[in-house]
């Protein structure tokens, strides 16, 4: 517009202003701006700066040229155009959903599988014969185990109940109705075919199920213990004692040899009562069967008066018919006891091992030791005594 009062231009101008003389009576204000307000210009303005308080800041950027006696003229630039950086999408977080646990489908025992994952073993008795033990699988480690007593299995919730039954060739030997103990017993060295039965009490298929099995039992024992029925008070010059061999097996076992610990103390080997020796004897004739001297036994030195050995072996023969016992008779004779205060006269005698004809002869040991002893009395025998050796019966006589 030229001529005559011009109103107010709005300007809003950038915070920063920028200005310079370019020609005679020509100003360039160049700023960053969209709008600004520009008041009027006098036509006898000279080329002085414009005042920055006649502008307003904004983000377009302009570039004015003032001239003598005009308006100004503005000249609005192209706003610079800024890109920001475009920002990646965040992907949506899945929060992991657990996996459904498998259950196992659960496992229907029947008779015929019970039967089929049952193994058989035997268990010795202390008196010779053998009972059946058996063990079935029930899975993850777990075991059931039962015997031919038993009249029922079974009843929870992870195993049906059965009747058990039973039929062996030969008929094991059965225990008598009044025993707590109601296995049946089995011969030793005896082949047997038992078929086991279970019969389910529930469910749609109650058909009895059977499965044989056929073992062997194994030898029986060889039992050796001292005789109970002996005096073991020692005296001077004969003691008399025995072992007791009982054999619970099926053959005759012939004894060949024993291995020997013997050890005594505080008797004088060289006195007057004959020979000192161990003598044993046949157990039907008692005649002498083998003589050991033991005057020659090595001293301990870790006890006072006290000779031993342990390892002495006596070769001999007796047999043991099966089923049946027998008691080896034995005697130390020329024995002559010292009489010192606080040092006890003592003979013991104890089996280590045997040698039999039987090679696969379950021996067992059982207290196979013999002890003579005897308590030297402080004082004058007191009959009346109701403690100490003379009331024991123990003193040295």
């Amino acid at each position: 517009m030229v001529g005559g009062a011009v109103g107010a231009v709005p300007v809003t101008p950038a915070p920063q202003w920028q200005i310079a003389t370019v020609a005679q009576n020509t100003v360039v204000l160049s700023a960053s701006l969209t709008t600004f307000l520009l008041a009027p210009a006098s036509s006898t303005a000279s080329s002085s700066a414009i005042s920055s308080s006649t502008l307003s800041s904004s983000t377009v950027s302009s570039s004015i040229q003032i001239a003598t006696g005009l308006l100004p003229k503005v000249t609005l630039l192209a706003q610079k155009t800024v890109d920001k950086p475009k920002s990646t999408p965040k992907k949506a977080t899945q929060t992991a959903q657990p996996k459904p646990i498998a259950t196992a489908a659960p496992i229907t025992v029947t008779a015929q599988s019970f039967l089929d994952a049952t193994t058989l073993s035997l268990k010795e008795q202390p008196d010779g014969p053998y009972e059946v033990v058996l063990t079935t699988n029930a899975g993850a480690g777990k075991n059931t185990v039962w015997g031919l007593d038993a009249a029922t299995l079974g009843g929870s919730s992870s195993l049906p109940p059965f009747s058990v039954s039973f039929l062996c060739d030969p008929p094991p030997i059965m225990p008598a109705p009044d025993m707590s103990d109601q296995n049946p017993i089995f011969s030793v060295r005896t082949s047997y075919h038992c078929t086991i039965t279970l019969t389910p009490l529930s469910g749609n298929d109650e058909r009895p199920r059977s499965r044989t099995f056929s073992f062997a039992t194994g030898p029986g024992q060889f039992i050796i213990t001292r005789s109970l029925a002996m005096n073991t008070l020692l005296t001077n010059n004969k003691n008399t004692g025995g072992f007791v061999f009982k054999n619970q097996d099926a053959n005759t076992i012939t004894v060949t040899a024993l291995n020997l610990a013997i050890s005594y103390t505080a008797l004088n080997v060289n006195g007057a009562n004959g020979p000192f020796v161990l003598r044993f004897l046949d157990p039907v004739t008692e005649a002498p069967l083998a003589d050991y001297p033991l005057e020659n036994l090595p001293a301990n030195p870790s006890l006072s008066y006290t000779q031993n050995a342990d390892d002495i072996t006596i070769p001999l023969s007796f047999a043991v018919a099966p089923g049946t016992q027998k008691m080896l008779p034995l005697v130390v004779l020329g024995v002559n006891r010292m009489q010192m205060s606080g040092i006890d006269p003592k003979i013991t005698i104890t089996i280590h091992k045997l040698t039999t004809d039987q090679s696969d002869a379950r021996i067992m040991l059982n207290a196979a030791q013999i002890t003579w002893h005897c308590v030297v009395p402080v004082g004058a025998y007191d009959p009346n005594a109701t403690s100490g050796p003379f009331a024991t019966g123990e003193a040295c006589q």
